[in-house]
């Protein structure tokens, strides 16, 4: 699956509403861990990937290759809000 927000429409919180909804879906199925994909110069991407997981266990680098990074963490039980 792959989100993707149109220009017009970044920076307004949309890409967290939908990670969070599709974050809350995922764990009512009983999915625990969530992986993403993403290019490494996407600041805006990098950022929201900061706010995902337990404070206690962020978001962990598992791969890189080229301009691709990727990353895995733990959706537990933290609800992801626009709130900065």
């Amino acid at each position: 699956m792959a989100i993707a927000v149109v220009d017009g429409w970044q920076h307004r919180g949309v890409g967290i509403a939908l990670l969070a909804a599709l974050t809350e879906r995922a764990r009512s199925a009983g999915f625990r861990r969530f992986q993403m994909s993403m290019l490494r110069d996407n600041v805006a991407a990098r950022a929201l990937a900061k706010k995902l997981g337990p404070p206690t266990q962020p978001a962990t680098v598992i791969a890189a290759a080229g301009n691709v990074v990727e990353l895995s963490y733990s959706i537990g039980r933290r609800r992801l809000t626009a709130a900065p």
